[in-house]
């Protein structure tokens, strides 16, 4: 018995020698990886985590990463790039703050995007054009372009108003309690009811009721693997089991959608002019060859790729123009002189009345559109608060080169880094914009839209892989703003003593996407009865 112990005694203590070696050369391999690379004070040993451990405690443990690394980049006047040497935290990251480099990665070069966005699979599917490249991406974005054009999004404008009536509603629920509550809440079920329609033809109404489909996917974040080392989290039964629960389900629901609409075409209940994404996708199927007399979509590939997509676009689609809505609230709430001015301009086109302004919107679509000062207020406040980017995989070979100095910045080095370019560093970066923390609609009006830095403004980020549901979502903020902030005023509540960062108790923390502190709450007044008051 004891040779048999002393035995495994030795395989065990041998092992263990080989993981410490291993672990040492692992170190300090990567710790080389960064010699001479621009970055905050780097360690010999520990490499840049007593620095973010540094930066991170002067942050609330909330904070978004993009305030991370905006922080990082002001405390260590760090530009136009820097590395961040992570492991064995986390892999280490390329932070681009110059628009010049983050057109290269991803306009020019178009670097392939990150391994870690397999992350989204758990929410998007594994065959969504959020997660795929190549071929099956060029194909399927093809596909879905018609259901995103600006003459398409015209028809859907009684839809979005019809909807943004019954948020409406809650609105005025609100105003007669007087109580203090979290808006984002109500801007997410607000556009979740516009996502349900453009994505798969359906009305869930949200507002007013729960739904199994739009209930499985606000759970679903809840259960994606960590980003970091944490193999507690990684390795738990419980996650792991509602993670593939969950993705099941929303396959199953969101197949009897698919299966409910190809009904409908094949009773002569769809029109022609239907470009939902279920019936984009359905078209392409119908004309792939001939499906018979099929009440089903038989294709098992071809439906697990509509599936799929249906769940990145409502995904996406649905958070993002949510968040926006809240901050666009916020900003106008601290700044009354920009909230006067908005409001005349739509007395000057939508009519004095609010009540009409309905009416005008779904008469001319368009009408919108031709507000400048509206559309550069909504832009000024996706430049502060946007929480977009995109994270792309180094290429051997390949290297950012600053044109303005001409230095080279790799992307690879002993393996790929992940390059990281997010809008919320470069819009905050003074080098892009002067005054970064400053509300300033003025930079989207007049001559000073051509003095702005090429490729600076990046709120949907740029090139190919840009967002196709990028109109959809201004026309979203456009309409909500149009018929809600002559009735209301919306004022931000937080205690006096929320923390803040750059100036903002809203700042960005992570729900399923960047969204405001505490959900942004908020009370809300009749905009008559404060005028008469």
């Amino acid at each position: 018995m004891s040779t048999i112990l002393y035995s495994w005694m030795k395989t065990v203590l041998a092992l263990g020698t080989a993981t410490c070696f291993w672990f040492l050369f692992k170190l300090l391999r990567e710790r080389r990886r960064f010699a001479g690379l621009p970055g905050p004070p780097h360690h010999w040993l520990y490499g840049h985590l007593p620095i973010i451990k540094k930066i991170k405690e002067k942050l609330p443990s909330d904070a978004h990463i993009n305030l991370l690394h905006a922080t990082l980049a002001r405390e260590y006047n760090l530009g136009p790039i820097y590395y961040l040497d992570l492991w064995p935290s986390f892999d280490p990251m390329v932070i681009v703050l110059d628009p010049a480099l983050a057109a290269q990665a991803t306009q020019l070069k178009n670097l392939p995007k990150h391994p870690m966005y397999r992350l989204m699979e758990y929410t998007v599917g594994t065959q969504s054009i959020i997660t795929t490249t190549g071929q099956q991406w060029r194909f399927w974005r093809k596909v879905f372009d018609p259901g995103f054009s600006s003459t398409h999004l015209a028809t859907l404008t009684p839809m979005v108003v019809e909807r943004v009536q019954v948020f409406i509603k809650k609105l005025e629920a609100h105003v007669e309690t007087g109580d203090v509550f979290p808006l984002l809440p109500l801007t997410k079920s607000l556009t979740i009811d516009v996502i349900g329609r453009v994505t798969m033809a359906s009305d869930f109404n949200t507002q007013q009721q729960s739904n199994e489909i739009v209930d499985a996917f606000l759970l679903m974040p809840k259960y994606i693997p960590p980003m970091g080392f944490d193999p507690i989290r990684l390795l738990s039964p419980t996650r792991i089991w509602n993670a593939r629960h969950y993705q099941r389900k929303l396959d199953r629901l969101i197949g009897e959608v698919v299966d409910q609409r190809f009904r409908e075409r094949r009773a002569g209940k769809v029109g022609p002019s239907e470009k939902s994404l279920v019936h984009l996708a359905l078209d392409t199927y119908e004309q792939m060859g001939d499906t018979g007399d099929a009440n089903l979509v038989t294709d098992p590939v071809f439906k697990r790729n509509a599936i799929h997509n249906i769940r990145g676009f409502f995904f996406a689609g649905h958070a993002t123009t949510a968040a926006s809505l809240c901050y666009l609230y916020y900003v106008l709430y601290r700044n009354p002189d920009v909230m006067l001015r908005l409001r005349q301009e739509h007395d000057e086109y939508l009519g004095v009345n609010p009540d009409d302004a309905s009416a005008r919107i779904q008469a001319e679509p368009t009408l919108l559109k031709r507000m400048p000062y509206t559309t550069a207020v909504i832009k000024e406040s996706l430049r502060l608060f946007v929480g977009a980017g995109t994270m792309r995989n180094g290429v051997k070979g390949f290297s950012l080169v600053d044109p303005s100095t001409n230095t080279a910045y790799p992307t690879y080095r002993d393996g790929p880094f992940p390059i990281l370019v997010r809008a919320f560093p470069i819009h905050r970066n003074p080098a892009n914009f002067a005054d970064p923390d400053l509300f300033d609609p003025e930079r989207f009006l007049g001559a000073r839209v051509t003095t702005m830095t090429k490729d600076a403004y990046r709120p949907f980020e740029k090139g190919s892989r840009d967002c196709p549901g990028q109109e959809l979502s201004m026309m979203e903020m456009r309409v909500t703003l149009a018929l809600t902030i002559r009735i209301f005023n919306i004022e931000a509540v937080y205690p006096k003593d929320s923390p803040e960062v750059m100036g903002d108790p809203a700042y960005n923390v992570m729900y399923s996407s960047a969204g405001p502190a505490a959900s942004l709450p908020v009370r809300i007044k009749l905009a008559k009865r404060e005028e008469e008051g």
